[in-house]
């Protein structure tokens, strides 16, 4: 997200573009989590535990009494994962708000542009219909000046 910062002090992106482009990369990471094309929370955790088990194996820790102290790692490692999941929760929280905060703004912007538009309309129909009017006025002005006309000639 700061390289899409860092490219917008260049000068070729707009604040709206580079907000666009977050809602829509982080919209692509959910969607592929989602088809389970990327890991997701869970699926980390559990990679995490394997490997540790694995290690434990690999080095011949579980033999012996050192298993309350594997226990108490288990502890801290699970202590650690669970703020660790917490963490991400928290972040896709503020992500969402954040996307929808962004969408607003687009939906805001969008209504502003067509109430404006609509305004302009409605000025260009008002000034169009007092042309009409005044036109149609100066004709009936001079069709009474000219049969008024021809009533005092008879």
């Amino acid at each position: 997200m700061d390289a899409m910062s860092e490219v917008k002090d260049q000068g070729n992106f707009t604040d709206q573009q580079i907000q666009t482009m977050k809602i829509a990369v982080v919209e692509v990471f959910k969607d592929l989590m989602s088809k389970g094309v990327l890991p997701n929370q869970e699926q980390r955790i559990k990679e995490a535990k394997v490997a540790m088990a694995e290690v434990v194996k690999d080095t011949g820790l579980v033999e012996g009494d050192i298993s309350a102290e594997i226990e108490a790692k288990k502890g801290e490692q699970d202590m650690a994962l669970d703020e660790s999941k917490h963490e991400q929760q928290m972040k896709a929280g503020e992500q969402k708000m954040d996307i929808e905060k962004a969408k607003a703004l687009q939906e805001m912007a969008l209504k502003e542009k067509q109430v404006a538009e609509d305004l302009r309309i409605k000025k260009e129909e008002a000034k169009q219909d007092k042309q009409i009017k005044e036109k149609t006025s100066k004709a009936q002005r001079y069709a009474i000046r000219k049969g008024g006309n021809d009533a005092t000639d008879k």
